[in-house]
């Protein structure tokens, strides 16, 4: 992940699951790119969706199911977004 000291990234994984949990900490949009190193390959299958994608923002929670990881993320205001595999 690029820094710019406004967001943060938190990562894991264990036998199961792989996730970043990404929080913006700023009052504006932002761009975050993401170089996932030691993370499990993926092959993206627009079919069976295999990252899940949950964002918090403004008191909303928004789920979803997206083909692989993305090499980039915007993030709303104030959003938390969680990506796990």
């Amino acid at each position: 992940m690029n820094g710019n000291g406004e967001v943060e990234c938190l990562a894991f994984r264990n036998l199961e699951k792989f996730g970043v949990l990404l929080i913006n900490k700023s009052g504006r949009e932002t761009d975050v790119k993401l170089d996932l190193l030691n993370a499990p390959a993926t092959t993206p299958n627009p079919i069976l969706p295999s990252v899940e994608s949950i964002a918090l923002r403004e008191g909303e929670v928004k789920r979803g199911m997206i083909p692989e990881f993305p090499p980039a993320v915007t993030l709303q205001p104030y959003e938390v977004r969680l990506l796990m595999l």
